[in-house]
């Protein structure tokens, strides 16, 4: 199970090791400059991990890298994407100092999943949509947790 519920993202190269176990060397997204260019974002290498039944979790909370990793492991139909969808809020920033001290992030190139189908506002979609209430939590209950494990489950033979 891969959950990446709650992941705002991190660092493309990390992400894209991550993804190596899942879908090695291949492209796990497209970053796009201002200009149009395009420059595939590659998973190299072989897998540390050995191949079983995956299933992936993702909430309104997944953003940025987590939510490249789970469109290229949806696309690529490496297991059921289970919960809500992603935040839609992909894209890399660079900061650019102001003069009065302060700071403002610029997006300079924005993120596409490998197919190059956009991310930015649509978020990523759940084929088994679950949602986690807040009354869920209070509860201590994780439909989707609950959910991503029955599918394990039915896969183990």
């Amino acid at each position: 199970m891969v959950d990446l519920r709650g992941n705002n993202g991190g660092a493309l190269n990390a992400m894209a090791r991550v993804a190596t176990n899942f879908v090695e060397n291949r492209p796990i997204g497209v970053a796009v400059n201002r200009a149009g260019s395009r420059e595939p974002i590659n998973a190299e290498g072989r897998p540390a991990i050995p191949r079983t039944p995956v299933v992936v979790l993702v909430d309104q909370e997944t953003a940025s890298g987590a939510e490249v990793l789970a469109a290229a492991l949806k696309e690529y139909q490496v297991g059921p994407i289970v919960g809500a969808t992603t935040a839609g809020n992909v894209g890399i920033a660079e900061p650019h100092r102001l003069a009065d001290g302060s700071a403002v992030q610029i997006t300079v190139r924005r993120l596409l999943s490998p197919s190059g189908a956009q991310i930015e506002t649509v978020g990523v979609q759940p084929a088994v949509p679950v949602q986690l209430t807040v009354a869920d939590r209070e509860r201590g209950d994780d439909p989707q947790l609950a959910r991503a494990l029955e599918l394990l489950v039915g896969n183990v033979r």
